[in-house]
């Protein structure tokens, strides 16, 4: 056991910008920190039961917002559901662009018609899911008034089922939404500040215990709990910034991928590139003179 001198006059805690967290690791840090606390015997730090008692009560509850929010399985049957129409969405919107260059003129004639239709919800499996299922319903709306068009192009299983995709979706999002009123959990943010508020009590009564302490034995034990519960905040601060790196290092490989592949370009992209490629085409039929330097300044642009 330390002696006198060696044992400093008082005890800090590191400070850890909690706020920063997410709930997944802020309910952590509350939990291994009560777990160190409430392992001391009550008497060397005198903190009331009740406090403790509450302390703990808000750590179980960040654990059941965390639980709720991550664990739902309708939440993980939306996101699937959402999954499924977006891959529908996909397929009629590519359908519709295949056969605006059929060799049937039927079917060409069919796909403008439903182009025109469809041309303002491209991307919509990009956009807020809520949204999408009112994009949905106006979509499939538009094309009741073009049945033959369907019909022409065979579109009809596909907007089946998309409808049926989108009920269902529909469905789980208003069980969600019911779930959620009969849970009534509270605001975690609210939840977070005052377990957060607990805590900041629970640090300052350690530290009294230690100033208090007339045994150096008390003394050194409470030095050992601060500099054990330090060691958790550094321990999950390096893991928050970590999880932040990760994050950016993720966001930026995004940014290199493109957004769709080539053959789902949207057709505005098309037309300007297939306009830029026949004004290339032209300046270097002009300047059929000198080939060489024409298509240096065409790379070049």
């Amino acid at each position: 056991m330390k002696t006198d001198n060696l044992l400093p006059k008082m005890v800090r805690f590191r400070k850890t910008y909690l706020y920063s967290f997410n709930n997944a690791l802020h309910t952590e840090f509350h939990r291994v920190q009560y777990d160190l606390v409430s392992k001391v015997e009550s008497s060397k730090l005198n903190i009331a039961a009740d406090l403790l008692a509450s302390w703990k009560a808000n750590i179980d509850l960040e654990i059941d917002i965390v639980k709720e929010s991550a664990a739902s399985v309708i939440t993980k049957e939306l996101d699937l559901k959402d999954h499924e129409r977006d891959n529908v969405l996909t397929q009629l919107f590519s359908l519709v662009r295949a056969y605006r260059i059929s060799f049937l003129e039927a079917e060409k004639m069919s796909a403008e018609k439903l182009y025109i239709a469809l041309k303002p919800y491209f991307g919509i499996q990009r956009g807020i899911k809520s949204i999408e299922s009112i994009h949905i319903l106006s979509l499939l709306k538009d094309t009741d008034k073009l049945t033959a068009e369907v019909t022409a192009l065979g579109l009809e299983p596909v907007l089946t089922q998309l409808k049926k995709l989108n009920e269902e979706y529909e469905k789980l999002e208003s069980q969600r939404r019911k779930d959620a009123v009969e849970t009534k959990l509270p605001n975690s943010r609210s939840v977070r500040r005052e377990t957060d508020e607990y805590f900041e009590v629970i640090c300052q009564y350690i530290q009294a215990a230690y100033l208090l302490a007339t045994k150096k034995d008390d003394k050194a034990l409470v030095l050992k709990l601060v500099n054990e519960m330090n060691q958790v905040s550094a321990d999950l601060r390096t893991s928050h910034k970590a999880s932040i790196a990760q994050k950016k290092a993720h966001a930026k490989v995004e940014d290199l991928e493109p957004e769709t592949d080539e053959i789902f370009m949207e057709d505005d992209e098309n037309e300007d590139f297939q306009s830029k490629d026949t004004k290339a085409n032209s300046i270097l039929s002009d300047s059929a003179s000198d080939i060489s330097d024409d298509f240096t300044d065409t790379s070049s642009q």
